[in-house]
């Protein structure tokens, strides 16, 4: 049997897409340009993601690391964007961090990201 993520793929994001619950971006920063001991300041691009927040439900509170996360984001995965822990997700213009990302499947091809997010950081004003 050959199953087809590529087309799962498609079908999770119409449903994040209908589903979507406020504004979810995922801030990746890129280094500066500069040298290694100080590359000056990162290059922070946001992009859109289509998702759904709850809070860390009992299913996934079989660690410490999970445990102190306060919010889990389901989202469409988006192939312009490689998220990792330590990026930042703005929920409603709110920066949480990326405490663990766990791509659905764990290989081959992703058809859905979980991210588990810390903290309810100050509301980030994408123009500065």
């Amino acid at each position: 049997m050959t199953v087809d993520y590529t087309g799962i793929r498609a079908k999770v994001s119409a449903a994040m897409a209908k589903v979507a619950q406020g504004e979810i971006k995922i801030a990746v920063a890129t280094p500066g340009s500069g040298p290694a001991h100080n590359p000056g300041p990162p290059t922070i691009a946001f992009t859109t993601l289509q998702g759904a927040g709850d809070g860390v439900t009992q299913e996934y509170q079989s660690t410490a690391l999970e445990v102190g996360a306060d919010m889990v984001i389901k989202t469409a995965v988006v192939d312009a964007v490689t998220p990792k822990k330590g990026d930042h997700l703005l929920v409603d213009g709110v920066r949480r961090e990326i405490v663990k990302f766990q791509p659905k499947p764990s290989v081959g091809i992703a058809v859905q990201w979980i991210f588990f997010l810390k903290g309810a950081g100050a509301a980030v004003d994408e123009e500065a």
